[in-house]
Formats: C-alpha cells, structure tokens, sequence
C-alpha cells in the first residue's frame, strides 16, 4: 500500500528504534520459529500540548531519559506461507527531571501474515494482520486552562490483502500487461482517549492499485476514505513511487 497503516502513523508503534538487536531462527520439527530481542532508546513524549498529549514519538535518536526500552518478537510458522507472531515493547518514555520522568509504556501486538501463488485463483495472494495495544501510565498534563489528565491506553488494528494475476498472460496495452498489476485493499481501526482531536477514533478503508514496472520498481496509487469520529473525515487520494536496492 502505498501509506502505512495507522498504527503506525497515529504513533502506537515505531517502525524502527536506534539500538542493539539479537535476531534468528531454528527449525521446530516440521515447523520454524523465529526470534528477535532489541535494547534501543525507546519512545518519548511526542507533544504534551493539549491537542496531542500523550502521543509517543519514537524518532528518539538521542536518548531523552537515562533508561533504555526493550523489546522483542517471536514468530511461529506452522506452513512455510504462513507466519503468526507475537510482540512486545516496554521502557521509559518521560524525559529525565521533567515532571513525566518516571511515566513507563507497554506495548504489545500480535500479527499474522500469508502469502502464496494459488493455481485456481491464477495469481498470488497476499494477507496481512496486526493488532497493537498501548499502556502509558497516567499522568497530569498542563492545559491551556487547568492541569488535564486521562486514561492513557490506545488500540488500534488492520487487515489487509492483496491480489496479483501472475499466472494471467493477457497485455492490456503495448507496455502493460495484467500481471503486473496489484489489487490491494485494507481496513483500519483505531481507538484513542484523550482530550480534543487526540481522542479522536478512526474507521479507515483505503483502496490500491500498484503496477510492477520491474521486480524492484513499483508504482503505488491509493484512495483513502479515513471516517474520524468527533472530527473531520479525512479522504484523499495518495500516489508514491518504490525502488528497492
């Protein structure tokens, strides 16, 4: 697709983290599993103002506390197409001799993902999945009037699909051909508290079209009908070129 799902974007997880991590796998049987185990700088409050306190930020390239947050993942893969997985992330989010120096967070997630080329559908599929919880502890921010606080807990969660006709030969145009094509849909959902647009939820579907111009290069087009409850739907059109190195 070409955005991120939102709980990527809406900060209920980073896509990365600067740090240390220990990662592998091994063979269960007629089954595998995978592991991985990480020591990095970990989130940090994004914004305490009144609109967006408590979102996490997670581009925490110089340490803001002097506790690190760790984290790990481990996947389980019963078929070789597809893989279930558990995640979780915990540490320090306040900055050090702030008035949130002591507040902690914990992360949590579980995913599912599935992928192969199916003969009777002529074409490859493509299925994704993840749910993610947040835990910040409670703390009393300052408003523009009086000092504000909340339950600070977010859920939020997506499935995704994606279809391929790799197996069709059928030329559209001079250039383009059906297989290179990808249908792609998702749905979002993401539930916030909190003051103003920050307690907003969302109920997000977005629609795409990608054309494999090579195997590394691929062009994304998406509509994105986002419903926010208490605010303004936020619908657009998105577009984006990908190349892969």
């Amino acid at each position: 697709m070409a955005t991120m799902p939102l709980i990527y974007m809406r900060g209920l997880v980073g896509p990365t983290g600067l740090g240390v991590q220990l990662r592998g796998g091994f063979p269960l049987g007629k089954t595998k599993l995978n592991y991985a185990a990480y020591y990095v700088n970990g989130p940090n409050f994004k914004d305490t103002s009144f609109s967006s306190a408590g979102n996490l930020g997670f581009e925490n390239f110089r340490d803001n506390n002097n506790a690190k947050s760790f984290g790990g993942r481990i996947g389980f893969l019963p078929i070789p197409e597809l893989e279930v997985g558990y995640s979780f992330q915990t540490g320090r989010v306040g900055d050090s001799g702030s008035r949130y120096n002591g507040v902690d967070t914990f992360i949590q997630g579980v995913d599912l993902s599935y992928a192969r080329e199916i003969e009777a559908i002529k074409g490859r599929l493509d299925l994704r999945a993840e749910a993610i919880w947040v835990d910040t502890d409670n703390v009393v921010f300052i408003g523009p009037f009086d000092p504000f606080t909340f339950d600070n807990n977010r859920n939020g969660w997506f499935v995704q699909g994606a279809y391929r006709p790799t197996l069709v030969n059928l030329k559209l145009t001079d250039g383009i051909e059906l297989k290179n094509m990808e249908f792609v849909v998702r749905y979002d959902q993401l539930r916030e508290s909190g003051p103003g647009t920050r307690g907003a939820d969302h109920d997000q579907v977005t629609l795409g079209l990608d054309y494999w111009i090579r195997p590394n290069i691929v062009w994304k087009a998406a509509y994105i009908r986002d419903n926010v409850h208490g605010d303004d739907d936020e619908d657009g059109f998105v577009t984006q070129i990908a190349i892969g190195f």
